[in-house]
This record gives C-alpha cells, structure tokens and sequence, in this order.
C-alpha cells in the first residue's frame, strides 16, 4: 500500500473511488457536481478533492468554452490526468476486425484491419488479431499498456465473460470463460471486454454528439447488427450486469422470427432475416460484398433497395421509440454505416417513425442527430475506457 493510501481513512477511500468512477463516466465535473454525487458538502468535498490533486489523483483546470458559453470566468472542472500510456483497441465484428492505437484521449494513432470470419473460432480471431496488431505503426518508447476489445455481442462487464445465451450461435467458442486470459497471453498485455455498442456509447458521450445531453440513445446500425447504448445523467447506463440498452433484443413481431438469443422477433433478427431474404431474391449470397453493394445502389437510387432501408429504419424507429417513452431522452443519435455517406435511405424513414412511435410531449425536447465518428467510435471508446 502507498504512503498516500495508508494516511486515508475508510470513508475518504469510498470517496475517493465515488469521484474517480464518476470522472471515468463524465470525462468532467465540478466541485459542486462531485457535492451532489457524493451526498458531501462543498467544504468536506473540498479537503478530499484536494489531498486528490496533491497525489496526482485528479486535475482542476478552467473548463471549455462552448459555443453557449457566457463570456464571464470559466468554471474550474476536475478530469483524471491524461495517462501516457496507450490502448491497444479493437473491434470485432462478426466478419472485420479493425485494430488501432489510441490514446487515452480517444485520438486514434494508426489502425490496420482484415476480414476475419468470427465463427471460424476464438483463437482464429486471436491470431489475426495478434498479426495487426504487430503491423501498426508505433511510436518510439509508445507501446500500448493494455489492449480493449468490442466485441458485437452482450459482455457480463464485472465478471469479464462473454454472456452465452447472446453469442451462443454467433460465437459459441467464446462462451467459456477464457476469453480474457487467452488474448492477454496472446498479446502479452492486460485486457478487457466490452460490448462494441458500450464503447460506442461512451465515445459519442465524451467526443461526439453527446456532447452537452445528460440523457440520450446511441443507435449503431450496420449489415453487422444493430447496436446500442444509453446515457442517463450524463453517464453510460450499463444495468446490473452490463446488458442495458440491448434495442437490438426489443420483440417487434410477436410470431417472428426466432432469435439466436431464443426469443421471436427480435429487432435484430427480423432485421437481419429482411436483408438476407432481400438478398435471396437477387441470388446474392450474405456477406460483406453484398452488403456494400446494397449500399451503393441505394445511394445511385435503386427503388427496391431504398424501399428496404426505408422499411429497416421504420421498424428500428419503433423500438426506439419504446424505449424513449420509458427513458424520455434529450437525444438519438444514429451511427449508420449500413448505408452509403449522404444516403438517408435509412436515417430519414428511422426519424419519420421515431416521431410516430414517441409521445409527442418527449419529442417536443428531443434532438435526433447523426454521428461523426462512424467506424471510429468504438476504437475510440475503447481508449477512454
């Protein structure tokens, strides 16, 4: 135990982990808001806050100025100092890998990518992984500390397993509990799972447009899936095991069809069995090429194609808008790399059934806006982790 650790009591300690928690959440606060999450007064809080900045624990510096911002004094937020070290990032998707390093700050350094089939295996996902990762560009003396990996199914975050009831049938082989120790004896480093849709989360909540909302839905839509993410008073929402947000697993056809996870009608799979009955029609076989393809004559105008995103975004704006009538957000923000840059395909008939399937006093205050960050946002999240 260090010097500075053994001087504090108890209560400091709890806290200590109560503000720092916060700040992982947050990216930043005021004296005044760690008061309130604390349940201390300014004057308790002040002492501990202090002792925190002398042992390098947090910083205190002028906030940034945003286009709303007043021209007075700034106020004076708390951040954790930015660490030196680097995270080596991933996203594994059911058929891409991309890998990148990033820093704590969530700029990304360099990625590298491949096509890797994830039922081919854990330990095929391992060696490819392990092979970009060699091939990135890094800095002299900035090799990463740790490696995060999103993976596109539910993680039991606290216990660092895969959760086997969502990635029985996409990625049976991950399902046994090593998942950690086999990539970190891999890599030769620390790691940690996320679901790829938290991580997307908290980067639209740090850099994106969450920026400024306390309480919103992030919505990543892909020929991998649909994610998603929630943000409640301005921190990622991630429930009792870190399963919160699953849209994707929201029961849009009573008598659908039946769900990897087990259940009929899943928003995800009646998504996923429109695509690929749409792709049987044209005797075009599932897989990536397709999938860009239905990009590309969606944005040169294709009627049938356009009629098929307009149908995948109306029946995803219908789950949306359940949870939005439950959760009453400030903001969707909608990540959609399913279709072309520009194409509103999807994006247009998904607001139009948002503002259907929402009570009309929640969508009175709430913006719908897309995202910048696109592919990035995961590799992003993964180095503010």
């Amino acid at each position: 135990m260090s010097s500075d650790q053994s001087a504090v009591s108890a209560f400091q300690q709890y806290v200590r982990a109560r503000i720092l928690e916060h700040l992982r959440q947050s990216g930043e606060a005021s004296r005044t808001a760690l008061a309130e999450v604390t349940g201390l007064s300014r004057r308790a809080l002040g002492g501990i806050v202090d002792d925190m900045k002398q042992a390098g624990l947090v910083d205190e510096a002028d906030a940034d100025r945003g286009p709303d911002r007043g021209v007075g004094r700034p106020a004076r937020v708390l951040r954790l100092p930015v660490r030196q070290e680097l995270t080596l990032a991933a996203d594994i998707s059911p058929d891409r890998l991309r890998v990148a390093l990033v820093d704590s700050a969530g700029a990304i350094l360099s990625v590298a990518e491949a096509n890797a089939d994830i039922a081919m295996g854990r330990s095929h996902t391992v060696g490819t992984l392990v092979a970009l990762a060699r091939s990135l560009d890094r800095e002299e003396g900035r090799l990463p500390a740790r490696a995060v990996l999103g993976l596109p199914t539910m993680v039991d975050y606290e216990r660092q397993v895969v959760d086997p009831a969502g990635a029985r049938a996409l990625m049976p082989s991950w399902t046994d509990g090593a998942t950690v120790e086999e990539f970190a004896s891999a890599l030769g480093m620390p790691v940690t799972i996320a679901n790829g849709a938290t991580l997307a989360t908290l980067a639209e909540l740090r850099l994106g447009a969450g920026r400024g909302s306390k309480n919103f839905i992030v919505l990543g839509i892909g020929h991998e899936g649909i994610g998603s993410g929630i943000v409640v008073d301005g921190r990622v929402f991630e429930g009792a095991r870190g399963f919160a947000g699953e849209i994707s697993h929201v029961s849009v056809h009573a008598d659908g069809v039946i769900c990897p996870c087990g259940q009929r009608g899943c928003l995800a799979a009646e998504t996923a069995n429109q695509l690929r009955l749409f792709l049987q029609a044209r005797g075009v076989d599932m897989n990536a090429e397709a999938y860009e393809e239905l990009s590309i004559a969606s944005a040169q105008g294709d009627p049938a194609v356009r009629r098929l995103f307009a149908d995948i975004g109306w029946q995803i704006g219908r789950a949306v808008g359940s949870v939005a009538n439950v959760f009453d957000p400030d903001a969707v923000i909608i990540n959609d790399t399913l279709t072309a840059v520009g194409d509103d395909a999807v994006t247009q008939s998904l607001v139009r059934s948002i503002t259907q399937h929402t009570h009309p006093g929640i969508t009175a205050g709430m913006k719908v806006v897309t995202s910048d960050l696109k592919h990035t946002s995961i590799l992003a999240g993964a180095g503010l982790l």
